[in-house]
């Protein structure tokens, strides 16, 4: 019976440490790297592009001295709030474009940043309204508005 008990045993221990003995063979994969803490630092450029639309009508202020043949002043002061031209359309396509610095500092972010937009918008109409003022020649004439880029710099911080 010893024997049997003895080689019991002798098998049981075998069969628990040929794990241990393959264990020591494997590879370890290396720890996960963790990932770097988010920073607002750097730099950015961007761009886009679209239509706009709008509408205008120009009016008279207070003070207003009616231009005459010739360039010279006229006597006419028509009163203030005279819408000068019938409302006209003012659209046409916008591009723009972006850029900026951000910088971090703890948990500060100062940056600099600056847009600037390229538009075709423009729109005319008759001075009508003005025909009661200078007479009826006046109404041949074309008042137009145009509007052809826009830029706007900008500094900030924030925490």
């Amino acid at each position: 019976m010893k024997r049997v008990f003895l080689g019991s045993v002798a098998l049981i221990a075998l069969g628990l440490g040929t794990p241990a003995a393959f264990a020591a063979d494997m590879r370890v994969a290396p720890a996960p790297v963790a990932p770097p803490a988010y920073s607002w630092s750097g730099c950015y450029i961007g761009g886009g592009g679209g239509y706009s639309n709008g509408q205008s009508t120009q009016y008279t202020t207070a003070g207003t001295r009616v231009t005459v043949a010739g360039g010279q002043p006229g006597a006419v002061v028509p009163p203030a709030g005279v819408n000068i031209t019938d409302q006209f359309n003012l659209s046409g396509f916008i591009g723009t474009g972006q850029l900026g610095c951000n910088w971090q500092w703890g948990a500060w972010v100062f940056g600099v940043e600056g847009d600037g937009s390229a538009t075709n918008k423009e729109g005319q109409a008759f001075e009508t309204f003005l025909v009661p003022f200078l007479g009826a020649g006046r109404g041949a004439w074309v008042a137009q508005t145009q509007e052809r880029w826009l830029v706007t710099p900008r500094a900030a911080g924030s925490a």
